[in-house]
């Protein structure tokens, strides 16, 4: 389905449990997230209610390090607030929908093939223009979305027995996708865009795929051409913890000057995306909740409505249980008490930072030299067991 994103996992870094934490706000969320390793509240949608908060982001902090920040989308600029908050985030410019010629539709609106070709184009003049200076571009695509039913447009690519259905639909879109991300990588190369660069690749939230789809998926047996039931011995039933590791999507770090050639399997969250980077990219956001992924092998993932996910373990908050991931309920003990107090704490702190813009409040005494900056960042990893 997707042997360009296969070929940059293989490549490069790929974190291979890696979770989106976003709660509403689905896609705004997690663009809030990874900018600033804060947990996205439960009650509103940060990039609508709370836009006029001061944050420390990776956008914010690569600035002081001398680099131009740009977003681009296809979509409307304010959907998701996008035109308000991506300059409270700390983007220099903003490309939205009335920047692109909408020359090529598909799904929610621009093709990702002509998205991706312009936006190369825009990358290139900033690059001119700014003579020298870094840039950090984002690119937010629209193709690989739910409903996927733009079939005709995707271009052949043949599901099999999943003909017809959504997941069947969902995976000629992801095609698609591929094929316009290695168009990208191809044309950054050929414009020279892609000397000295890092590119991040993350799946924003998981796809609307129904339990009955993912069945057909894990209990069909091509020799015979027959689906198993749970009758059967060979049945893989989607119970809730396995149905929650569906959810996982692509994180990779690729770069073409360097190898890196390295498959991380510990769990990892959006929040753990800018202590992971800022790490490499020698920038460092005292604020934030997440870890580096390159020097812990145990982490704990943390969903804004209380669920939480470890290395070997799965807790919903929805129905107060707790799973192994090999599907198998287990009872509470006093190491889950403690992992859900840490949650709950954790949780408790995000929400306060934001609702409360204790980051403003905490520069503002600075500035009245009421307080003293620490000298050292101040994170909070997640425990373990």
């Amino acid at each position: 389905v997707t042997p360009f994103l296969n070929k940059l996992s293989n490549e490069g870094l790929f974190f291979e449990n890696f979770y989106p934490q976003h709660s509403v706000g689905t896609s705004s969320d997690s663009e809030f997230t990874f900018s600033t390793s804060l947990l996205p509240i439960n009650n509103g949608t940060v990039f609508m209610t709370h836009a006029n908060r001061d944050f420390e982001t990776i956008q914010k902090l690569l600035k002081k390090e001398g680099y131009y920040t740009m977003s681009m989308h296809g979509n409307n600029g304010d959907f998701w607030n996008r035109n308000v908050m991506h300059n409270t985030l700390g983007y220099d410019r903003f490309f939205s929908q009335g920047d692109y010629e909408i020359d090529e539709e598909i799904g929610l609106g621009l093709s990702d093939m002509s998205f991706f070709r312009q936006s190369i184009e825009k990358i290139q003049e900033i690059k001119e223009q700014e003579q020298g200076i870094p840039i950090m571009a984002t690119l937010i695509t629209l193709t690989n979305h739910y409903p996927f039913d733009d079939v005709d447009k995707y271009g052949e690519f043949d599901v099999g027995h999943l003909e017809g259905t959504d997941i069947g639909n969902y995976l000629k879109s992801f095609h698609y996708a591929d094929m316009a991300l290695e168009s990208f990588v191809e044309g950054m190369d050929e414009a020279g865009l892609l000397d000295n660069a890092v590119l991040v690749l993350y799946g924003d939230h998981h796809a609307k795929i129904s339990k009955a789809d993912y069945t057909r998926v894990y209990n069909y047996n091509e020799d015979m051409d027959i689906y198993y039931t749970a009758d059967d011995a060979e049945y893989n039933p989607i119970d809730e913890a396995f149905h929650k590791t569906l959810r996982k999507t692509p994180f990779i770090i690729w770069s073409k000057d360097a190898e890196l050639n390295k498959t991380i399997s510990t769990p990892m969250g959006m929040v753990d995306a800018l202590p992971t980077l800022g790490n490499m990219l020698g920038v460092y956001n005292q604020y934030q909740l997440g870890v580096d992924m390159m020097s812990t092998d145990f982490n704990t993932v943390i969903f804004p409505d209380g669920s939480w996910l470890n290395n070997d373990s799965y807790y919903s908050a929805t129905d107060s249980k707790l799973f192994s991931l090999n599907g198998d309920m287990i009872a509470e003990d006093t190491e889950v008490i403690y992992d859900r107090e840490f949650v709950d704490n954790t949780i408790e702190l995000s929400n306060n930072i934001i609702q409360s813009n204790l980051i403003k409040h905490y520069n503002t005494m600075i500035a009245n030299n009421k307080i003293k900056p620490h000298e050292k960042p101040v994170n909070i990893e997640s425990n373990t067991m």
